[in-house]
């Protein structure tokens, strides 16, 4: 099974690595325009990965079947691809993943970015039922979720800044892929976070203020779980990385980085 690797190394001054994890509809993609670059210029090995039947990756199962735990596989055999003990950034769904593989391995630094709390998605699933009640039906009549996507305008309200330019909707949305059903159902009931197995130190968690699919109170539960702090990212929408504001999100991260973490690398 190939998974996509997107790298951008420069200097390497850091002597250290950041693997980047896309949420649901995502892939490496999104990390590459602001976040990879930024990241670089600080002297930062820069990875992102595409989970599988994302982006460029395959898979050994059809879509519909994959789990959460296969996903979690995906980040493991990247690790130690990639060697060493790298930072983990996660966005939404990759926010979920990192909190399931905290489960079981080690990590020296975790960023959930605008992500899936440990209580799952309930609430953002009763949003999507509420706002579009007949592309939820249609999507799970056919186990087919690219059907909430599907509409520019719907992917626009539930991802990205309101303001964004025509031409931007048109190259994001067309590199929008399809999300695993059975993934989905463990982050709504079936695979929530065993949160007692994880070990909460060096855990930032990031928040947007316009964010349309992860709320404040997911942002707050995060952090009561885990007995930390959050930041809130203003006027920021729910892919924080492709936002207009994304420096500011990108500051707090580096910032944290090197006050938290970056003496233990």
């Amino acid at each position: 099974m190939k998974l996509e690797l997107i790298t951008l190394k420069k200097d390497s001054s850091r002597n250290q690595s950041i693997l980047f994890i896309h949420g649901m509809y995502h892939a490496a993609w999104c990390y590459e325009e602001y976040f990879m670059p930024y990241f670089a210029d600080l002297g930062y090995d820069c990875y992102a990965l595409s989970l599988q039947n994302h982006g460029n990756s395959d898979s050994k199962k059809p879509f519909w079947k994959v789990r959460i735990k296969d996903y979690v596989e995906d980040v493991k055999k990247t690790v130690e691809k990639i060697g060493g003990n790298p930072i983990l950034i996660g966005h939404s769904m990759g926010g979920f993943i990192l909190q399931k593989y905290l489960e079981k391995y080690n990590a020296l630094a975790v960023v959930l970015l605008a992500s899936v709390p440990p209580k799952g998605i309930i609430g953002s699933t009763l949003s999507v039922i509420k706002n579009y009640p007949f592309s939820f039906l249609k999507a799970n009549l056919t186990i087919n979720l690219y059907h909430i996507i599907a509409n520019k305008k719907s992917a626009k309200k539930l991802f990205l800044p309101l303001d964004l330019s025509e031409e931007k909707l048109d190259e994001y949305h067309s590199k929008l892929d399809n999300e695993a059903y059975l993934a989905y159902l463990d982050m709504l009931i079936l695979d929530l976070p065993k949160t007692k197995k994880i070990n909460p130190e060096n855990i930032l968690i990031i928040g947007a203020e316009k964010d349309n699919i992860n709320s404040l109170s997911d942002v707050k539960n995060i952090a009561k779980t885990y007995k930390t702090t959050y930041k809130i990212i203003p006027n920021a929408s729910h892919d924080i990385m492709l936002d207009p504001n994304w420096l500011i999100a990108a500051k707090e991260i580096s910032n944290w980085l090197d006050k938290e973490v970056f003496f233990l690398c």
